[in-house]
């Protein structure tokens, strides 16, 4: 076994020190990430092919556990792995799934390249905030793609370079200031007090940096400003590293914060974007968005085959559906005097985004989450129809279909196809 090279060591040692996210092992955090709700991705990724009891999954640079935990707990069934090349973030790791009762995760001394040793092949693998801290992130996305399997999908996170664009000036003012004699500590201090001394106009984002600066967080301002190996990715630069790491780009995991569209107010621009690849109108989103510090996506083999949740022509009939935690189902908005309810997105990069629905939506969704039936024997029950602006059977199916799609752009709902069954 060859020795990791000077980057890793250091980067490794960095975590060591400093075990990132820096968060209480004897709780779960609120908010974890949403990539770990296993029982959303199985819908989302494999319309009903799948079911979330029987997944093998890779937590690949796990860190201190929290996201496989939550990955355990939400399919107990399941069988999580988290590895790490800090036995200090495994130390934590361990110690949050037995202190809240989590058999079904394992954690491992292990680095990202050397995960083919498991012998083990995985439905899921999520790597999130991690690639970007190898010598060369294709690297580990290969040794990923090599145990994924044929039908797999791995999530990925890697950091948007627009968005950080004042992280990495203040990581370049660090090493300006930075004195190779005093302790780390003097370091941390340092670092807190440079962020907080920048002018209104710099360019960050500081409630996207809210964990990190927390006070008492010295493995979050280490991470943030401190770290030795930190390389960003644009919308091309994402395509560009799936492509050479023999990996297919599926979707973002919050398609709307990629959409032009929602950034161009032009007619004769929102005309030219259609006919657009859609790798470019993802770029031009990025740079007319100006502030995604990060890109959560997902990546599959060459060979995998969608599930076939199309809406064309009617097929949308046979679907089932379920609601998502991306809305906020739980906590809607209600406007009687109005009719309409509205209901907010509770997972989005920068800004509050929010879905509105009429009387005739709402009952939908209701229904749905109810589970009575398939989308067409939704659409056709009496507290449904009854809502719905009179007029031709073709225009109330369109409205249907156009609420569907609005409703796949915010992830409110994952599909089901036809003939397949809801994963209870």
């Amino acid at each position: 076994m060859t020795e990791p090279d000077p980057i890793t060591q250091l980067v490794q040692r960095q975590y060591e020190l400093y075990p990132y996210p820096d968060l209480d092992p004897n709780e779960m955090p609120r908010g974890t990430t949403i990539t770990s709700d296993l029982y959303f991705v199985t819908q989302l990724l494999w319309a009903g092919r799948k079911k979330r009891n029987e997944l093998r999954v890779l937590d690949a640079g796990c860190g201190t556990g929290a996201p496989s935990v939550q990955a355990a707990m939400s399919a107990p069934g399941a069988k999580v792995i988290g590895i790490d090349f800090s036995e200090t973030s495994l130390d934590r790791s361990r110690t949050r799934a037995a202190r809240l009762g989590v058999g079904n995760v394992e954690y491992l001394h292990l680095p990202i390249q050397r995960v083919g040793e498991l012998g083990v092949t995985f439905d899921y693998i999520v790597s999130s905030g991690v690639l970007h801290h190898l010598p060369d992130p294709v690297d580990g996305l290969t040794a990923l793609r090599e145990v994924l399997a044929p039908d797999g999908v791995m999530s990925i996170m890697l950091y948007g370079a627009h968005g950080r664009v004042g992280i990495y000036m203040l990581q370049r003012a660090m090493r300006l200031l930075g004195d190779a004699e005093k302790p780390i500590e003097w370091h941390v201090d340092l670092a807190r007090r440079l962020f907080h001394s920048t002018p209104p106009w710099f360019p960050t984002y500081p409630p996207a940096y809210g964990f990190e600066l927390k006070p008492g967080n010295d493995g979050g301002i280490v991470d943030l400003l401190l770290h030795v190996q930190d390389r960003p990715f644009t919308v091309d630069g994402v395509f560009d590293f799936a492509e050479a790491g023999g990996m297919r780009f599926h979707s973002w995991l919050m398609p709307w914060e990629y959409e032009a569209e929602r950034y161009v107010r032009d007619a004769q621009l929102l005309e030219m974007l259609p006919r657009m690849p859609a790798r470019d109108r993802y770029a031009i989103a990025e740079l007319l968005h100006g502030a995604l510090n990060k890109h959560s996506f997902f990546l599959v083999k060459p060979e995998f085959e969608p599930p076939n949740v199309a809406l064309e022509n009617g097929r949308w009939r046979g679907l089932k559906a379920m609601l998502t935690n991306f809305l906020m189902w739980w906590d809607p908005i209600r406007k009687p005097a109005e009719g309409k309810t509205i209901v907010p997105c509770a997972v989005s990069e920068v800004g509050q985004l929010a879905l509105e629905l009429n009387n005739w939506q709402s009952a939908f969704m209701n229904a749905v989450s109810q589970r009575k039936g398939t989308l067409g024997q939704i659409a056709e029950l009496s507290e449904v129809k009854r809502h719905m602006p009179s007029g031709p059977r073709q225009q109330r199916e369109a409205a249907v279909e156009g609420f569907l799609r609005e409703l796949l752009r915010f992830r409110g709902i994952a599909l089901i196809e036809e003939g397949r069954e809801l994963d209870d």
